[in-house]
């Protein structure tokens, strides 16, 4: 359990041109917290971003969880963007196995957010039970996200807020987005105003 003040990846953080691979274990209850920049000081995309992992370089998972349920009650992941995992700009995610689960976001991406130039690909993925409390409970992504080999599931997710309008409750896809999925299933998520389970913007 820790906490990240500062740019990205409350549990882990992936710079530029290294690798990281999960096999196993737990990444749960990680969090960035919103930072304050000086006067002058330019602020990054990938400020308050990857509650779990942010990475701008590769990132393998193979199994394990990123966020955690465990007798009724959550260990989610939590941040601005990508509550469970941020893929920066020429980032990649490799999902092979394991589930994103009971991650929460303030603005997108509860479960995964692809920033415009990264690249997600899952393989017998499970995303499910992540909240957001703007769009893209599950998946928000400007980036290219594959998912075409085995049983990919995303599901349980929400995009919810009491006042606003919040749309794609399972996946959120802007313009520069884009999603391949086959054999896979979508259902049972939950969006505020439009897109429960896909919503695709022009923006």
């Amino acid at each position: 359990t820790s906490t990240s003040r500062g740019y990205g990846g409350g549990g882990v953080y992936i710079a530029e041109n290294l690798t990281y691979t999960m096999n196993d274990g737990v990444i749960y209850s990680n969090q960035v917290k919103q930072t304050t920049h000086a006067s002058g000081e330019n602020q990054v995309a990938d400020d308050n971003s990857g509650g779990g992992v942010c990475t701008r370089g590769t990132f393998y998972m193979t199994g394990g969880s990123i966020g955690k349920t465990e007798n009724g009650t959550n260990y989610p992941n939590n941040t601005r963007l990508g509550g469970g995992v941020y893929v920066f700009t020429d980032g990649t995610f490799n999902m092979t196995g394991g589930e994103i689960v009971a991650n929460t976001c303030a603005n997108g991406g509860a479960g995964v957010y692809v920033y415009t130039g990264g690249t997600v690909t899952l393989e017998n993925a499970s995303i499910h039970h992540n909240i957001s409390s703007n769009h893209g409970g599950g998946i928000y992504t400007y980036g290219s996200v594959t998912a075409t080999t085995g049983t990919n599931k995303i599901y349980n997710n929400q995009a919810t807020n009491s006042t606003s309008t919040r749309h794609g409750g399972g996946v959120w896809i802007g313009t520069a987005g884009s999603l391949v999925m086959a054999n896979g299933e979508i259902y049972n998520n939950t969006a505020r105003s439009n897109g429960g389970g896909v919503y695709i913007d022009n923006n």
